[in-house]
Protein backbone atom coordinates (compact mmCIF):
# COMPACT_ATOMS: atom_id res chain seq x y z
CA UNK A 1 0.00 0.00 0.00
CA UNK A 2 1.67 3.63 -0.90
CA UNK A 3 1.36 5.88 1.47
CA UNK A 4 1.60 9.83 0.85
CA UNK A 5 4.30 10.87 3.09
CA UNK A 6 5.46 14.06 4.14
CA UNK A 7 8.92 14.69 5.43
CA UNK A 8 9.85 17.63 8.08
CA UNK A 9 13.46 18.04 9.30
CA UNK A 10 15.98 21.01 10.17
CA UNK A 11 18.61 18.81 8.55
CA UNK A 12 18.53 18.97 4.54
CA UNK A 13 20.75 16.12 4.71
CA UNK A 14 18.82 14.29 6.74
CA UNK A 15 15.57 14.95 5.32
CA UNK A 16 17.25 13.57 2.13
CA UNK A 17 18.45 10.69 3.80
CA UNK A 18 14.87 10.19 5.14
CA UNK A 19 12.83 10.76 1.80
CA UNK A 20 14.97 7.90 0.18
CA UNK A 21 14.56 5.59 2.66
CA UNK A 22 10.61 6.90 2.57
CA UNK A 23 10.86 6.23 -1.27
CA UNK A 24 12.87 2.32 -0.87
CA UNK A 25 9.39 1.45 1.44
CA UNK A 26 7.20 1.31 -1.63
CA UNK A 27 5.84 5.19 -0.51
CA UNK A 28 5.78 8.98 -2.19
CA UNK A 29 7.19 11.90 -0.74
CA UNK A 30 5.37 14.67 -0.79
CA UNK A 31 6.85 18.54 0.02
CA UNK A 32 4.21 19.81 2.00
CA UNK A 33 1.63 18.56 4.59
CA UNK A 34 -1.22 18.81 2.40
CA UNK A 35 -3.01 16.10 0.77
CA UNK A 36 -0.16 13.85 3.01
CA UNK A 37 -1.67 10.55 4.68
CA UNK A 38 1.41 11.05 7.60
CA UNK A 39 4.15 13.39 8.57
CA UNK A 40 7.25 12.24 9.44
CA UNK A 41 8.95 14.68 11.79
CA UNK A 42 13.32 14.27 12.42
CA UNK A 43 13.31 15.91 15.33
CA UNK A 44 11.20 18.49 14.83
CA UNK A 45 7.65 19.74 16.46
CA UNK A 46 4.98 19.78 14.51
CA UNK A 47 1.54 20.61 14.72
CA UNK A 48 -0.95 17.75 15.55
CA UNK A 49 -3.35 19.25 13.61
CA UNK A 50 -4.27 17.29 10.22
CA UNK A 51 -2.43 13.91 9.56
CA UNK A 52 -0.55 11.94 11.89
CA UNK A 53 3.05 12.25 13.01
CA UNK A 54 5.83 10.03 13.35
CA UNK A 55 8.03 11.49 15.40
CA UNK A 56 12.11 10.63 15.26
CA UNK A 57 14.34 11.66 18.43
CA UNK A 58 11.44 14.16 19.94
CA UNK A 59 9.57 14.27 23.34
CA UNK A 60 6.59 13.16 23.94
CA UNK A 61 3.94 15.33 22.29
CA UNK A 62 0.95 13.18 21.76
CA UNK A 63 2.16 12.36 18.23
CA UNK A 64 0.73 9.27 16.74
CA UNK A 65 3.80 7.73 16.57
CA UNK A 66 7.03 8.64 18.42
CA UNK A 67 10.66 6.48 17.53
CA UNK A 68 14.50 7.04 18.75
CA UNK A 69 16.34 9.32 16.58
CA UNK A 70 18.10 6.10 15.36
CA UNK A 71 15.46 3.51 14.19
CA UNK A 72 15.67 1.62 11.55
CA UNK A 73 14.37 1.62 8.02
CA UNK A 74 12.56 -1.19 8.99
CA UNK A 75 10.74 0.35 12.08
CA UNK A 76 10.09 4.03 10.38
CA UNK A 77 8.47 2.22 7.49
CA UNK A 78 6.05 -0.12 10.50
CA UNK A 79 5.17 3.57 12.35
CA UNK A 80 4.31 4.99 9.05
CA UNK A 81 1.89 2.15 8.20
CA UNK A 82 0.66 2.25 11.76
CA UNK A 83 -0.21 5.42 12.07
CA UNK A 84 -2.27 5.98 8.89
CA UNK A 85 -4.13 3.01 9.86
CA UNK A 86 -5.04 4.72 13.08
CA UNK A 87 -2.28 3.02 15.61
CA UNK A 88 -0.36 4.64 18.66
CA UNK A 89 3.21 3.65 17.50
CA UNK A 90 5.82 3.63 20.52
CA UNK A 91 9.61 2.12 21.04
CA UNK A 92 10.13 -0.28 23.84
CA UNK A 93 12.31 1.45 26.03
CA UNK A 94 14.92 -0.90 27.68
CA UNK A 95 15.54 1.36 30.40
CA UNK A 96 12.01 0.52 31.66
CA UNK A 97 12.39 -1.38 34.85
CA UNK A 98 10.54 -4.96 34.33
CA UNK A 99 10.96 -8.41 35.80
CA UNK A 100 14.26 -10.29 36.01
CA UNK A 101 14.48 -13.85 35.06
CA UNK A 102 14.58 -16.32 38.05
CA UNK A 103 17.83 -17.87 37.76
CA UNK A 104 19.09 -21.44 38.81
CA UNK A 105 19.96 -20.45 41.78
CA UNK A 106 18.23 -21.69 45.01
CA UNK A 107 16.11 -19.54 46.64
CA UNK A 108 16.34 -19.12 50.35
CA UNK A 109 14.50 -21.38 52.77
CA UNK A 110 13.99 -18.61 55.33
CA UNK A 111 14.08 -14.78 55.26
CA UNK A 112 15.53 -12.81 57.47
CA UNK A 113 12.41 -11.83 59.25
CA UNK A 114 11.61 -15.56 59.42
CA UNK A 115 15.16 -15.98 60.96
CA UNK A 116 14.38 -13.14 63.85
CA UNK A 117 10.73 -14.63 64.58
CA UNK A 118 12.17 -17.68 65.30
CA UNK A 119 14.52 -16.92 66.97
CA UNK A 120 11.94 -14.66 69.27
CA UNK A 121 9.37 -17.85 69.31
CA UNK A 122 12.22 -20.33 70.73
CA UNK A 123 12.88 -17.35 73.26
CA UNK A 124 9.98 -17.44 74.14
CA UNK A 125 9.69 -20.86 75.61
Amino acid sequence: MTLLVAIVAADPVRRLGLAALVTRAGHQVLESHGGADVVLADDVAVCSDGPPVVALGAAEAGQAGLLPCDATAAQIDVAIRSVAAGLIVRAADPRRPGFRAIGDEEAPAHTARDRSARRDWQWAE
